[in-house]
């Protein structure tokens, strides 16, 4: 795949990777006059159109020009044989005087067009102990090197994994201090697949919404709540996804949720049906002769009909709540849409209405306990409950709520080490993350009181045998 202008891409350099940031590529207004600096560099990304995804580019005077992938000549420079002759570094002196190269020198070379990597050779050839040192000293010494006088810049595919590493470098409180094989287990205990509906709460820039949609491929549904006005939608926006992906998110403010699912509290086994049948004929309400009244669930307001001139307050509450999701899901097919937000939580809140999630997914850096007890009663039956909090007490307080309601509910801790693999120096990396917080996970139990249908023909009852 080739660097399209209009795309995201994520930028590195190679010789320093701890450098790492997310650009747009355009040729287009102010952003296409100003240059994307990257450490000490600076460079503009034109350049950079129409080759593949991992091209290594070398900045020179500022722009950016391809550069061969051959063998890695520095490392040849690499003496072998010295650790069997027992040469140490024990009568080196740490000082300049045995470097004859002067930083003028090497400024002038640079100036002069002088590739990067033939700098480096003659500072090499210039060092009169550079033969003295181990062959380890002498690897750490390119090493050094490069990072010093290397521009080299590589442009990556953005990915769930990518898109980590930008985020866990630059400000991984963003993320809750999630770490990849975490984030990995997160993903798998959820069960994701195609075509699956899911209900998720996140704060970590999207890059959670991210990963679920590109898992379900664009079939089924992920409603996302959100708190403030607006949802995070970094993580989506970065990835470059379809727009047929795009569509299975729903967004809905946490803050109205609370009363939207208050109609479930009745444990009503007609309303489930209802909502089925309504799916089934959307845009046909069957009462022509009722009369419109207007109900408001939290943020969201629909127009719903009554069965007699005496007003809602005569009818039972599942039938209200019923009459209100035929007509809301009738105006949302006929009338003309008043803006995209508020069409979005209408179908929003349409899912909601509906429950049977497939998975509850909750990664924020609040009290995860409100939520659960609000939000379980919208989960299917023998479907996966994760839970992903920097802080062990916060998911401990979780296990009272969903004792008695889920099964398998396990706290787990997950441990990964970076290891630096070389010969003769394999060890540890000192610089390493402790922890990356605690994973719940759980399983529901179906309620006997539960609104769902469990009814010998439906496929949720057929799952329920195994």
């Amino acid at each position: 795949m080739k660097i399209e202008e209009g795309r995201h891409a994520i930028i590195e350099m190679v010789s320093q990777p701890q450098f790492i940031k997310v650009v747009l590529i355009t040729t287009k207004g102010s952003r296409h006059r100003r240059k994307e600096k990257l450490g000490k560099l600076s460079f503009s990304l034109k350049g950079a159109i129409g080759h593949p995804y991992g091209t290594v580019f070398e900045v020179e005077s500022h722009q950016l020009s391809p550069k061969q992938q051959n063998d890695d000549q520095i490392s040849s420079l690499v003496e072998m044989g010295n650790l069997e002759r027992g040469a140490d570094n024990r009568d080196l002196q740490d000082d300049t005087m045995h470097q004859r190269l002067s930083s003028t020198q090497i400024y002038a070379m640079k100036k002069d067009g002088t590739k990067r990597e033939e700098v480096i050779k003659h500072i090499v050839a210039s060092s009169d102990t550079y033969k003295k040192k181990t062959e380890f000293s002498q690897a750490k010494y390119l090493e050094r090197k490069k990072r010093q006088h290397l521009t080299d810049i590589r442009f990556l595919k953005p990915t769930l994994r990518t898109l980590w590493r930008v985020y866990n470098q630059k400000a991984p409180v963003k993320i809750c201090y999630i770490r990849e094989d975490t984030l990995a287990m997160l993903f798998l205990r959820a069960n994701l697949q195609v075509g699956g509906r899911y209900l998720m709460l996140e704060t970590c820039n999207g890059l959670i919404a991210a990963g679920i949609i590109q898992r379900i491929g664009g079939h089924g549904s992920l409603v996302q709540l959100h708190t403030g006005n607006q949802p995070p939608q970094a993580g989506v926006e970065v990835l470059d996804l379809s727009p047929e992906a795009r569509k299975v998110v729903l967004h809905f403010p946490i803050s109205a949720v609370s009363n939207l699912v208050s109609s479930f509290s009745t444990h009503d086994p007609e309303l489930h049906l209802h909502v089925e049948d309504t799916e089934n004929h959307q845009g046909h309400p069957k009462n022509k002769t009722s009369q419109p009244a207007k109900r408001t669930v939290g943020t969201t307001s629909v127009e719903g009909h009554s069965a007699d001139s005496k007003g809602d307050g005569d009818l039972p509450s599942s039938r209200r709540r019923v009459d209100a999701l035929r007509q809301a899901q009738c105006n949302q097919s006929m009338a003309p849409q008043e803006s995209k937000t508020s069409s979005c939580r209408e179908q929003a809140a349409l899912e909601l209405l509906k429950g049977n999630f497939d998975a509850l997914v909750i990664v924020a850096r609040y009290r995860p306990c409100p939520l659960v007890r609000t939000l379980f009663q919208l989960i299917a039956p023998s479907r996966p409950v994760v839970i992903f909090h920097q802080f062990r007490e916060a998911l401990i307080e979780c296990i009272s709520e969903l004792r008695g309601r889920a099964t398998d509910i396990e706290i787990k801790e997950s441990f990964m080490r970076e290891y630096q693999v070389l010969p003769q120096r394999t060890h540890p990396m000192n610089n390493t993350t402790t922890c990356s917080g605690f994973l719940l996970t759980a399983t529901t139990l179906a309620n006997p009181n539960s609104t769902f249908d469990l009814t010998q023909d439906s496929p949720l009852a057929k799952q329920s045998k195994f």
